[in-house]
């Protein structure tokens, strides 16, 4: 049953995945243009009603200092959170590297699909982080 939604928010594209924190299983969707993005977690949140968390990934650079990225996702992380709290909880965490780990060679992939493997990798880092607190 999956209960989280995890989100690699871009300035073009985003990624989207969904994951079961009781067994670890994430399940990357198709991605999203940012235009788009709000209308689409609305229809995901409606066909999966078992989510009550949405995972968004923050970027830093490897000093951890915010960016100029950083501050973009803040404003859309207040605009989640005025649409869908209380309901749907909205978390945040790093997600430094996460879009390197599937840039192998993106001629031979989508870069929508590395969004949404990405926001897969959000979530798997956020399931680590919950295991251990």
């Amino acid at each position: 049953m999956f209960d989280l939604l995890g989100i690699d928010w871009g300035e073009k594209n985003c990624g989207l995945a969904l994951a079961d924190s009781s067994t670890g299983l994430t399940l990357p969707l198709e991605g999203s243009s940012n235009t788009l993005l709000l209308n689409i977690i609305t229809k995901l949140l409606e066909k999966y009603s078992t989510v009550s968390k949405v995972i968004v990934g923050i970027p830093t650079n490897f000093k951890g200092q915010e960016t100029i990225l950083t501050t973009k996702i803040q404003e859309f992380v207040s605009i989640l959170k005025s649409k869908l709290a209380p309901k749907i909880q909205i978390i945040t965490v790093n997600e430094r590297g996460s879009s390197k780990l599937f840039q192998i060679d993106q001629k031979l992939q989508k870069k929508q699909l590395i969004d949404s493997l990405s926001a897969a990798q959000i979530l798997k880092f956020y399931l680590k982080l919950e295991s251990h607190a």
